[in-house]
């Protein structure tokens, strides 16, 4: 009795961790991240007091999106490798 009780009780947890903790659509975030804006700040440096820990994310995401199609890119040129290409 005690295992089944044990098992219900994980389970109960478990189900309402997953549906607790559901993410809010990226592009939301990304509408409101201020990594995706102009700076507009001395020195251009980022707002740090708008910044939040989900904004870190879809940043991560989109930098390495843009990373991976700058190196598809390269990896298609046919040009002599140069520092400008």
């Amino acid at each position: 009795m005690k295992k089944t009780y044990k098992m219900l009780l994980l389970c109960s947890i478990l189900g309402l961790a997953i549906t607790g903790f559901k993410n809010k659509p990226v592009v939301a975030v990304i509408e409101t991240n201020p990594f995706f804006t102009a700076y507009g700040t001395p020195f251009e440096v980022p707002p740090f007091e708008k910044i939040m820990a989900k904004h870190y994310m879809p940043a991560f995401i989109k930098g390495m999106s843009e990373g991976k199609i700058e190196i598809e890119n390269i990896t298609k040129s046919n040009s002599e490798p140069t520092y400008q290409n």
